[in-house]
C-alpha cells in the first residue's frame, strides 16, 4: 500500500455544515479508490493512480472523504452511499470509493467522521455525482413518543432505489488537483431539503428527492473522529497510525491516517483511563489491528490531526461487549430505559456482529458496573452517576427481549457517559447558573423523559419547563430572558438536583446557526417579491405555502407567517458562503451572491416554478435579517 508524505501543505482545510460528505485532501494515508473509465479509458494518470501502483503517490492527490451531520426531522437515517465520482475538465471520472458503505447519517450531529481515501489524476475538476442505494435503507422518523420506520419514496410515490445526482460546479472556480498540493472540496448533503415526511399515513411515507451541492471551502468547524485498527505506534512522536475504517465497518482498509496526541489527551483502552504519555505507554502494549477511535480536531497549519479523546480495545463499541447508545429517558431502581437507542451487536469473535436502530432498550445495572465519564480520569464514579437525560454507551450483554424490548445486561460490564446537549430557551440567569426551558436532549423532546426520582425528594425533580443549569465560571452577561441556547455537559447525579445539569459550553442561537425552511409543495412560479444584489425577499402572502415555513435556532421554531414581513435574505460577509439551485437531477453551485440571484431570477421566468428554500446562517430578529452561509432552492 503506497504513502504520501505528511509535509504536502494545505490548500485549505475544514468541512460542510450540513448532512454531507467531506472530501479532504492532505493527511497522511494511503489510496483505497480507483478511477472509472469516462470517456478518457486509456488515460495513462488513471492507471498511474491505482492504489496498487507503486508510483500512485508521486503522480497522484489523495482525496479524504469525510462524513457529518446536522439536526434534522429523522431519527434513523441508514442508507447505502455507493459512489461518489470527481469529473475532470476534459470528462474524464474518477471514483473516490473503494467500496459502498452502509451509513446512518444521523450519528454526525455534532461531528464529522473520515470515511475514505482514494488517489486521483491532477486536473481541474468542474463536477461531481453522487449514488445512493436506497433499497435497503432504514428511515426511522419521530410520531408521538415513538420513532417509527418509514416507507421511502421518490415524488411519483415510487419506492426509491437508486438515486444519482449530478453537481455542477461555478465556472469561475473549480477544484485543481496537483502532484503535491492537496486540495479540499465538500459534498453537501442536506436531509431536511431533500425531504417531506407525512406520518399522518401508516406507516409514515419520506418522500426522497436528494438534494446535494459541492464546497470548495469550509463553512463551519466540528469535532473529527477517526476510526479504524490500528497499524503501529510512535511512541516518540506521541503518535500512532491506523488504517482508516468509518462508522462500524468489519471489513475493509479506506487509507490509512497518522494520529498526533499530546500532554492533555485522554486515553481509554479496555476500560482504563490514562492521560499523556502514560496513554501512548499502553497503546504501545496493544496488538497490530487492535480497534481504535479518536475524536480530535485538524491543525491547519501543522497538517495533522490531535487527538482529544482515544478509545481502543474492548472501550470501542462492539469489540468484546454488546452496545447500546442513546439517551436514559427514565430509571427505576437499577434499570434504564435507553431511548433512540442504536444497538451495536458483538460476535463469538468478539468483533461487530450486526447494528440495528430499535429505539428502546432496558439497561440492568448493578454494583460492579463500572462507570466512565468521557474525558475525566477519575475511576470512583459509579451507578448513581446516571440520570434521565444523559447520552450513554453502556457495554453489555443482549438478553431476552421484555416487552418487545430489547434488554442489555451491564451488571459485570461499564456505561460511559457522554456529552450531552441540552437545547431550549433561556429564563433567567444566576451567578453561576441559568435555568432555561429544555425542549430536547440531543434532539429529543423533552416530553418522552420521565425525570422520577432525579431530586433529592420528588419535589425537587428535574422540571424541563425550570431545568436548572449549573455554569459555574461560563460567561452568561450577554444573555437575555427568551434567548434560544443549547447548553453542553453532563446531568447532575441521579437523586441528587437541584442542579439539574453541569454545563461546559454554553451557546447562544440568537446570533448563530439558524435555519431557515420554507416549501411550496404543489410548486409556484412567484416565490418571493425581491431577488436581487441587496437580498431576496419571501412571498409569505403566496397561497401556494406548505406546513413548513419557520426559522430553527436551537431547536425553538419562530414562524415565518407570523413575522409581519419577510426577513430579508442576504449573503454572510463573514467566511466562505455556497448557494445552489436544483432543476431535476442536476445542481448548479454558486460562490458569488450575484451570480445566484441572477441565475435563479433567470430561471423563475414565469413557468419554472419553486418547490423549496432553505437556508444556514444567522438570523437577527431585530432587524428581520437572516445573513445566510449557504442556501438551497429546489426548483421544478
Amino acid at each position: 500500500m503506497s504513502r504520501f508524505s505528511t509535509e504536502a501543505p494545505f490548500r485549505s482545510l475544514g468541512h460542510w455544515f450540513a448532512t454531507g460528505l467531506l472530501v479532504l485532501f492532505g493527511i497522511a494515508g494511503c489510496g483505497g479508490g480507483g478511477s472509472d473509465s469516462g470517456n478518457q479509458a486509456g488515460d495513462p494518470l488513471q492507471k498511474a493512480c491505482d492504489p496498487q501502483a507503486a508510483d500512485a503517490e508521486d503522480n497522484c492527490g489523495t482525496v479524504f472523504v469525510g462524513l457529518t451531520d446536522a439536526e434534522g426531522d429523522f431519527a434513523n437515517y441508514s442508507v447505502d452511499i455507493v459512489s461518489l465520482k470527481l469529473e475532470r475538465a476534459d470528462g474524464m471520472t474518477v471514483e473516490t470509493m473503494p467500496q459502498s458503505g452502509r451509513i446512518d447519517f444521523t450519528q454526525y450531529q455534532d461531528l464529522t467522521e473520515f470515511f475514505t481515501a482514494a488517489f486521483v489524476p491532477p486536473g481541474v475538476y468542474v463536477a461531481g455525482s453522487i449514488t445512493l442505494d436506497y433499497t435497503n435503507a432504514e428511515v426511522f422518523v419521530q410520531v408521538g413518543d415513538s420513532a417509527v420506520q418509514a416507507d421511502v419514496v421518490d415524488i411519483d410515490g415510487n419506492p426509491l432505489g437508486v438515486y444519482e445526482l449530478d453537481i455542477r460546479l461555478e465556472d469561475r472556480r473549480k477544484l485543481l488537483v496537483a502532484r503535491g498540493i492537496p486540495s479540499i472540496l465538500t459534498v453537501d448533503f442536506n436531509l431536511t431539503a431533500s425531504h417531506s415526511v407525512d406520518t399522518s399515513v401508516d406507516p409514515p411515507r419520506v418522500t426522497a428527492e436528494p438534494f446535494l451541492i459541492a464546497d470548495l471551502d469550509p463553512v463551519d468547524y466540528k469535532q473529527i473522529r477517526l476510526r479504524g485498527p490500528l497499524l503501529a505506534v510512535q511512541p516518540d512522536a506521541n503518535a500512532y497510525t491506523i488504517a482508516v475504517r468509518p462508522y462500524h465497518l468489519r471489513d475493509g482498509r479506506f487509507g490509512r491516517v497518522r494520529v498526533h496526541t499530546g500532554e492533555r489527551t485522554t486515553f481509554e483502552i479496555n476500560g482504563e483511563m490514562f492521560e499523556g504519555a502514560a496513554g501512548i505507554a499502553a497503546m504501545v502494549t496493544l496488538e497490530e489491528l487492535t480497534p481504535t477511535v479518536a475524536f480530535g480536531v485538524l491543525d491547519v497549519f501543522a497538517r495533522r490531526f490531535n487527538a482529544i479523546h482515544v478509545f481502543a480495545g474492548s472501550s470501542v463499541p462492539g469489540h468484546g461487549y454488546d452496545v447500546v447508545r442513546g439517551n436514559i429517558v427514565a430509571r427505576e431502581g437499577d434499570i434504564l430505559t435507553v431511548r433512540g437507542a442504536t444497538v451495536i451487536k458483538s460476535d463469538d469473535s468478539g468483533q461487530i456482529q450486526s447494528i440495528v436502530f430499535n429505539d428502546n432498550v432496558t439497561v440492568q445495572v448493578g454494583p460492579e458496573t463500572k462507570v466512565l465519564k468521557t474525558g475525566d480520569l477519575n475511576m470512583d464514579h459509579d451507578i448513581g452517576d446516571l440520570s434521565v437525560g444523559q447520552k450513554v454507551w453502556a457495554f453489555g450483554e443482549l438478553t431476552s427481549a421484555i416487552a418487545g424490548e430489547l434488554e442489555l445486561d451491564a451488571t459485570e460490564g461499564r456505561v460511559r457517559m457522554l456529552v450531552t446537549r441540552v437545547s431550549g430557551l433561556l429564563n433567567s440567569t444566576n451567578p453561576g447558573e441559568i435555568e432555561m426551558t429544555a425542549q430536547h436532549f440531543d434532539g429529543r423532546p423533552a416530553g418522552l423523559f420521565d425525570f422520577s426520582g432525579t431530586g433529592v425528594s420528588s419535589a425537587d425533580d428535574a422540571n424541563p419547563d425550570e431545568y436548572e443549569v449549573e455554569t459555574g465560571n461560563l460567561g452568561t452577561g450577554s444573555l437575555a430572558a427568551g434567548d434560544p441556547i443549547r447548553v453542553f455537559g453532563f446531568v447532575t447525579p441521579f437523586g441528587t438536583a437541584p442542579l439539574d445539569f453541569e454545563a461546559y459550553t454554553i451557546v447562544n442561537f440568537s446570533e448563530a446557526r439558524a435555519r431557515l425552511a420554507i416549501g411550496w409543495p404543489q410548486g409556484t412560479p412567484t416565490p418571493y417579491t425581491n431577488i436581487g444584489e441587496d437580498g431576496i425577499l419571501l412571498d409569505l402572502t403566496n397561497p401556494e405555502i406548505g406546513i413548513r415555513h419557520h426559522i430553527i435556532q436551537g431547536g425553538v421554531f419562530t414562524d415565518l407567517l407570523n413575522l409581519g414581513a419577510s426577513p430579508n435574505i442576504v449573503p454572510s460577509e463573514e467566511g466562505p458562503t455556497v448557494f445552489a439551485i436544483k432543476q431535476g437531477h442536476t445542481v448548479q453551485v454558486f460562490f458569488d451572491w450575484n451570480l445566484f440571484v441572477s441565475d435563479l431570477a433567470a430561471r423563475l421566468d414565469g413557468t419554472t416554478e419553486a418547490k423549496g428554500m432553505h437556508a444556514v446562517g444567522g438570523y437577527d430578529n431585530i432587524n428581520n435579517v437572516f445573513t445566510a452561509k449557504r442556501i438551497w432552492v429546489h426548483l421544478e
